[in-house]
């Protein structure tokens, strides 16, 4: 089955960080440009307004509106905005029309009409709205319109009084093209901030998760050895006070199985040792007594060697639950380790004579260790070289100094090691395909032993190839 692809918390945080800022954001936008609209729109209303009502108060004179209507265009001369004037009478007559009135706004139907008049001011010798002949005039409520032609958009404001009906319209090419310009400035802020919450948002995950992840590196610290280690619970943030203190409660179990465990591998060893020594006493005594070459001394021979194995099984069991309690007590020496290379290589020779075998160990070679301990890697590993070995295969044996450590290399041509059972080479009673027959013996506790030791030393031992399949142990000077 397909693993399941594994998802980024700190994504997902940083994408609905990002989700609420740019609807919110969008939100805004919304309104502040309804506003804005609305805001420019008023704008134009008002000039247009004031400026309508500007050509209403005073009329002097026949020509009046013409003269209105060209000083718009003075006004306007750098062509910032285009104004058109309509004016008829109170019979619908036409008074005035500029010149640039467009020829779709010919027609009154598509033009806004001016409200209800109001009542007539009262007499004001500073402010007097006169009609044709002078009379006070009440005027009407102003009315506003956007009417689209081939040629543009105008907004028209539609104004008058008892004698006069005044259309007045504004070319809206500018206002769009400010809003436009407006639009887009925003629209470019508006992308600047949404980017700029989106790093702010990816870098406040990412200090949101930190605890997370001292937490995570501060438990990835914490082996077999060390279960005793607690949490700090005060010096982390109330929000994970809680996780810290589940981790500690879990530590806690895991203590005391491990303990419990460990003790109990470590009694059950210590507990058979006696009984199996007196039993492989007895039955080497047996088989002294035994007719030579009878069928009850071969039996005898037989139980004696499962006995030594179940015995050589107990030792590696109380070494490693010793290792595992970190009691593994060293006998601490200068071991000279050329010299306990060079027996090894003996007894490689020893054990398979028909192997290939290459050495180069380096004189000299010397480290502080338990010697008993450090020859029972050795041994382990060479075992291990001739028994997955066979015919002619090359064995190869080599030791060289660094400058802080040592490196030792054991290899042999045998049978590839499968990729699966890399990871497991090092488990306790893993045994691999080709060593699962009595013939080539092993219970599958010596590399796990090995490690074990090495670690111990504080060096490492592992399986640097699979093919040629190579041990490489690495110990401190």
């Amino acid at each position: 089955m397909e693993k399941a692809k594994q998802r980024s918390f700190r994504v997902r945080l940083a994408l609905l960080v990002v989700a609420t800022v740019g609807g919110l954001t969008l939100l805004f936008a919304v309104l502040l440009w309804e506003v804005t609209v609305r805001g420019h729109r008023e704008r134009i209303d008002r000039e247009l307004a004031d400026t309508a009502l500007s050509s209403l108060l005073r009329e002097h004179g026949p020509n009046h509106f013409k003269r209105f209507a060209e000083s718009l265009a003075l006004t306007t001369g750098d062509g910032s905005a285009e104004f058109v004037l309509l004016v008829r009478d109170e019979k619908g007559g036409l008074v005035y029309r500029s010149e640039n009135w467009p020829a779709e706004l010919a027609g009154d139907g598509n033009l806004p009409s001016a409200g209800e008049l109001g009542r007539r001011p009262p007499e004001d010798e500073n402010r007097r709205t006169r009609g044709p002949d002078g009379p006070l005039l009440a005027q009407r409520e102003f009315r506003f319109g956007t009417v689209k032609t081939s040629g543009g958009e105008w907004r028209v404001v539609a104004a008058g009084n008892e004698k006069r009906r005044l259309w007045l319209g504004v070319e809206t090419r500018g206002f769009v093209d400010e809003l436009n310009a407006e639009k887009r400035a925003f629209i470019g802020l508006a992308a600047a901030a949404l980017a700029a919450s989106a790093l702010a948002s990816w870098w406040l995950a990412g200090r949101a998760l930190r605890p997370v992840r001292d937490l995570a590196r501060r438990l990835e610290l914490i082996d077999a050895r060390d279960l005793g280690t607690r949490l700090d619970e005060a010096a982390q943030d109330r929000e994970f006070v809680v996780l810290a203190q589940v981790f500690n409660r879990l530590l806690s179990r895991l203590e005391t199985s491990f303990r419990q465990a460990s003790r109990f591998g470590a009694d059950a060893a210590h507990e058979l040792r006696t009984p199996l020594a007196l039993l492989h006493a007895q039955l080497e005594d047996a088989l002294h007594r035994a007719q030579a070459g009878s069928e009850h001394q071969e039996d005898v021979a037989a139980l004696l060697g499962e006995v030594a194995r179940l015995r050589d099984i107990t030792d590696k069991l109380l070494l490693l639950a010793q290792a595992d309690s970190g009691r593994l007590a060293l006998r601490r020496e200068t071991v000279d380790l050329s010299a306990l290379c060079l027996d090894l290589a003996e007894d490689l020779r020893l054990l398979g004579p028909e192997r290939r075998l290459t050495v180069a160990i380096a004189p000299g070679v010397k480290v502080g260790g338990d010697r008993v301990l450090l020859e029972r890697v050795l041994q382990n590993l060479a075992a291990n070289a001739v028994r997955y070995s066979s015919g002619e295969d090359r064995v190869e044996l080599s030791l060289e100094p660094g400058e802080n450590e040592v490196r030792l290399r054991l290899s042999n041509e045998g049978a590839e090691i499968a990729e699966e059972e890399e990871a497991r080479i090092f488990e306790r009673f893993y045994r691999g395909d080709e060593a699962r027959s009595r013939e080539t013996g092993g219970a599958g506790l010596g590399l796990a032993l090995a490690r074990e030791i090495a670690r111990a030393h504080g060096g490492e031992l592992a399986l640097s190839s699979r093919k040629p399949t190579c041990f490489t142990l690495t110990l401190p000077k």
